[in-house]
């Protein structure tokens, strides 16, 4: 049996990460670069580090800075035309062939969230890794006591974690960064190799990627939670961001997408969190003609902002992830409640 959490920006909420609107504003400001003097020399807004990552991405790719003037333009067309937009990610996409638009906007997100995770309680456990009170009142507590329900020995963990799929659409590693920490504070027996080796246990997809991976968390660039870069390790972290068009593209090599519907079609419970429900993202989870089985499937999903009326928009959009005809029961949390709520209303109904 397999269960499948369709994780949005509205989970990392409750780590204290930035959404939506506020989201936006932070990635506005950084690109709202303006200079005192006619040389650009010192800034008057805007962010230093990702103006000198730009100028070392034109040093190391034209050996110039002729085209300097175009990058800032590009930076401050993304600050003027965010607050038309859903979301950052959005934008990129839809200026698909400007490269100065991507790379500008990748460098804002990327530091962005780096200064998110820097600034979120988990940042912490860095230093105090026994202190989980911060999460008593967020969802992270509740799904850890799911995940780890009557297991006492490493193998009955290790089969847990492998009836789990994360496929989280947010940049930051909040979720791998909590279980680490928190399976090595509850099992103490544990050794660091087999602590690694659980949370790699599950199958884990972040479709537009994210801000580099965590020390012990593959073979890719490696950056830790909260890391605060240099303008030349901003830019090496650039290529770990991928629009829609990028996620879908295999050529790249990057996103196994087709194997995250391929756990669609399997799941036997859906469980999205802080969701969003968009139409780019709710098509990187069509099954895409793949088997679908069970034909009956559970689906439980928070709903925070959004109305009645969208809701059954919502229930029949799920239904066209899946090719053929088959039965989900709904269940979906009031507007007003948030990812937490979800596991306090529906605990035994998740258990597995």
């Amino acid at each position: 049996m397999k269960t499948v959490f369709i994780i949005g920006a509205g989970a990392s909420a409750e780590a204290k990460l930035p959404t939506g609107r506020i989201l936006k504003d932070k990635i506005a400001s950084l690109l709202d670069i303006k200079f005192t003097d006619m040389f650009k020399a010192d800034l008057k807004s805007g962010d230093t580090t990702v103006v000198h990552a730009i100028r070392q991405y034109l040093q190391e790719n034209y050996g110039n800075q002729k085209a300097f003037d175009d990058y800032i333009q590009a930076a401050r067309h993304i600050h003027d035309a965010l607050p038309q937009e859903r979301s950052i990610d959005e934008f990129i996409d839809k200026q698909k062939e400007n490269k100065r638009v991507a790379l500008c906007g990748k460098l804002a997100i990327i530091k962005a969230i780096l200064e998110a995770e820097r600034g979120s309680p988990l940042s912490e456990l860095e230093n105090n890794s026994s202190n989980f009170s911060p999460f008593v009142n967020t969802w992270y507590n509740p799904f850890f006591r799911l995940l780890i329900d009557e297991c006492r020995t490493f193998s009955d963990l290790r089969l847990r974690f492998e009836s789990i799929v994360l496929i989280i659409f947010n940049y930051d590693r909040c979720i791998e960064y909590y279980l680490y920490h928190s399976l090595k504070n509850y099992y103490r027996f544990l050794s660091e190799a087999e602590v690694i080796e659980l949370i790699k246990a599950i199958k884990i997809y972040h479709p537009y990627g994210m801000v580099g991976n965590l020390p012990w968390g593959g073979e890719k660039l490696k950056t830790k939670f909260g890391f605060d870069p240099n303008p030349k390790e901003l830019l090496r972290l650039v290529p770990e961001i991928m629009t829609f068009t990028e996620s879908i593209d295999r050529d790249r090599g990057r996103t196994d997408y087709k194997e995250m519907q391929m756990h669609m079609g399997k799941a036997d419970k859906l469980v999205f969190l802080g969701f969003g429900f968009i139409p780019l993202n709710m098509k990187l989870l069509n099954s895409d003609g793949f088997p679908v089985n069970p034909l009956h499937k559970k689906c439980f999903a928070t709903r925070y902002g959004i109305s009645d009326s969208d809701k059954d928009i919502i229930m029949n959009d799920i239904k066209k992830i899946f090719v053929s005809n088959l039965d989900i029961s709904f269940n979906f949390l009031s507007k007003e409640k948030k990812c937490s709520d979800l596991f306090n209303e529906y605990e035994r109904s998740l258990w597995f």
